[in-house]
């Protein structure tokens, strides 16, 4: 078994003959036998064939394109990958109490470094916003976006592993992407609202519900969803609609923290996504263009809105999907797997586990803002 399953390590095509430890393709089996030390050996895993590497492929950018799980250095990769890897920062690489010593401690290092853009504070451990003091009204206003200041830094610190370093540059990439878009105006904008009233009836999502921790839920049919791209919209014009999402969402979330009676202090209860897959066919997982074209929309929610997402549910996995579904689960790492959810069905038990709710109360919800055109949903 080691000689036909196996390769020695450090080697790639040859076995060592293990009486000369010469690399050669010919190797005595009988003095194999005798001498060789399976120890040498390692396990060679089969070769997927390569329909199989494309169909995980077109797998792991939608399962991306749903989720907005990021790369290791805190990017989306658009082009399907030979070996898909995905990750994202985990809250088990930082301290887990959000009121711990080591939490403050990073938060206000991050806050000092910013001092040019909020002003001074009152001492090391202030994270409000003194609005006479503040020298960029631009950046005011994207922290009470987001939540106030202390939700925000812990957000980008929890996004980037607690480097502070790595938190500060992501956070002056967002604030000075929302500055040349005028993000923290969109919503308003009168041609924003326009792009909005065209996109949003074949947006095929709504949020829902609140749970009893404040999340808001919301669903996605991803088969419709997936073919928003094909319907002639342009890609600014998709962009200039999802950020006018996300900034919707992030108010949905103020509005969460609000029901615990909790104000700026506290984080506010991320997004728990609900994605059903009932209708996903091959097409989609090879439409290449359009999860590439979707993928890079979606991007933004990564790079400008981190740590959005509570745990991301995905329901009615069909069958031709389910083993390469499985496949891709074991290319993530712990961080994200805590936040995926599959099932193949339904998934009452899941949503009972996820919701702390009755999932047929989920369901009726889901049901009344598909059948209504996504219409039937939470006011945002």
């Amino acid at each position: 078994l080691a000689l036909v399953f196996a390769r020695p390590r450090g080697t790639k095509d040859e076995l060592i003959d293990p009486v000369t430890a010469k690399g050669t393709r010919k190797v005595n089996i009988v003095v194999a036998k005798k001498v060789c030390d399976l120890s040498k050996f390692e396990v060679r895993k089969p070769e997927p064939k390569q329909d199989s590497t494309s169909n995980q492929g077109g797998l792991v950018a939608l399962v991306a394109c749903c989720t907005l799980r990021s790369t290791q250095n805190g990017t989306v990769n658009t082009e399907p990958p030979e070996i898909p890897v995905l990750s994202e920062p985990s809250v088990a690489d930082g301290p887990k109490n959000l009121n711990s010593f080591a939490t403050k401690k990073a938060a206000s290092e991050l806050r000092g470094r910013l001092d040019d853009l909020l002003g001074p504070r009152s001492w090391v451990f202030d994270f409000e916003i003194i609005p006479s003091k503040a020298t960029d009204q631009v950046v005011v206003t994207a922290f009470e976006r987001y939540g106030g200041v202390w939700n925000c830094l812990v957000r980008f610190l929890r996004a980037r592993k607690f480097n502070v370093g790595a938190a500060e540059k992501m956070l002056r990439n967002t604030i000075n992407f929302r500055r040349r878009l005028n993000v923290n105006h969109i919503i308003k904008g009168v041609g924003n609202c326009e792009v909005w009233r065209r996109i949003r009836p074949h947006f095929t999502a709504a949020p829902v519900s609140f749970t009893a921790g404040g999340n808001v839920v919301i669903y996605f049919k991803m088969a419709n969803f997936l073919q928003l791209w094909k319907l002639g919209f342009s890609e600014e014009h998709l962009r200039t609609f999802y950020l006018s999402w996300m900034e919707r969402m992030l108010a949905l979330q103020i509005r969460g923290r609000a029901m615990l009676s909790k104000g700026s202090e506290s984080e506010m209860p991320t997004c728990i996504e609900v994605y059903d897959l009932k209708g996903i066919g091959m097409r989609h997982i090879k439409c290449i263009t359009g999860l590439r074209l979707m993928s890079r929309i979606l991007r933004i929610g990564q790079d400008h809105y981190p740590e959005n997402l509570h745990t991301a549910v995905m329901l009615n996995v069909p069958a031709v999907a389910h083993k390469l579904m499985w496949m891709v689960q074991h290319t993530l790492d712990a961080g994200t797997l805590t936040k995926l959810k599959f099932a193949k069905d339904c998934g009452h038990e899941l949503l009972a586990e996820v919701l702390q709710s009755n999932p047929e109360e989920a369901w009726r919800l889901f049901q009344l803002a598909e059948s209504s055109g996504y219409s039937r949903c939470l006011t945002f």
